[in-house]
């Protein structure tokens, strides 16, 4: 893990400890809260320094790694190790995550709210969620601390992060990802639709969580796709105007496509050998079904 950080008026916030041939790696052994080091998120007690500034400290003894901190001039790139959790990891279902908030951050982003549902949306390196192993983008968020986050709002869901203590449990449901096509089955293309203000006229389907492909259900013969004869049925959509769908739902990928201009430009998968599914998240969440119309 590289970090660049910068030291406030009362430095950089952490301490280290150990050095030397005897005593092994330097190691952070403490970390200030508040301070530059607890803000980035990312490092924690027992992480092994491997240089600062591009100088390797393998062999140093702990004087002269301190020398180099005091003398840095407020600004440091440090490049980390650590340890993630060794265990089992479940692929798909619902299970609970308890993570130890040793830092300012779980290093985390959750996304949805308000009848879209909650999910993971970054995961961020380093930080406490990642070093779990269990936490991955795309995961949906079913609830914090034994409290469902289903009905709520993404301000209410991110204040019961803020606010929880030391440890945080997370309820997550995670599906196991298959590809709906095989990738050594299919062809993927761009498109380029000009619209002059009618409608695509396609429905797109796929999963309320991120994560899942998002394909096209139907094609209306009023609109422009069923014109050019562009798209077929079971396309999956990967990007819209170069931003990839990989973290995003349905209804976020129709939200997409009515902000966007006269021209459309889509990356598309598709099986050589017709066969998609349209029940792909069944157990997890139900389908989202979202027509585009005109804007």
């Amino acid at each position: 893990l590289d970090l660049d950080l910068t030291a406030d008026p009362f430095g950089y916030g952490f301490s280290i400890a150990g050095g030397g041939a005897s005593r092994g790696p330097i190691t952070v052994s403490s970390i200030e809260k508040d301070s530059p080091a607890d803000r980035i998120g990312v490092m924690q007690v027992g992480d092994r320094l491997i240089t600062i500034n591009g100088i390797a400290l393998v062999g140093m003894n702990l004087d002269d790694v301190c020398k180099m901190i005091r003398e840095s001039g407020g600004h440091m790139l440090l490049h980390l190790e650590f340890d993630v959790a060794d265990g089992v990891k479940p692929t798909s279902g619902v299970f609970d995550v308890r993570l130890y908030k040793n830092t300012t951050s779980l290093g985390l982003t959750i996304n949805g709210g308000e009848g879209d549902g909650m999910w993971i949306s970054q995961v961020k390196t380093g930080g406490v969620a990642y070093r779990s192993g269990l936490v991955e983008c795309g995961d949906g968020l079913m609830a914090i601390n034994s409290v469902p986050v289903g009905a709520a709002t993404l301000s209410e869901a991110a204040g019961m992060l803020r606010d929880s203590t030391d440890i945080v449990v997370l309820q997550i449901c995670k599906k196991e990802r298959q590809a709906d096509v095989d990738v050594d089955d299919a062809v993927e293309f761009t498109v380029e639709l000009v619209r002059r203000g009618r409608s695509l006229g396609i429905t797109l389907n796929g999963s309320t969580l991120p994560g899942e492909p998002i394909y096209v259900s139907d094609i209306r013969e009023d609109g422009v796709v069923f014109r050019t004869g562009a798209l077929q049925k079971g396309d999956i959509i990967l990007s819209i105007n170069d931003k990839s769908l990989r973290t995003f739902n349905v209804p976020q990928a129709v939200r997409m496509l009515e902000e966007v201009g006269d021209r459309v430009q889509l990356k598309i998968q598709r099986a050589s050998k017709r066969s998609y599914s349209s029940d792909s998240d069944s157990q997890l969440s139900s389908l989202a079904t979202a027509s585009f119309p005109s804007p």
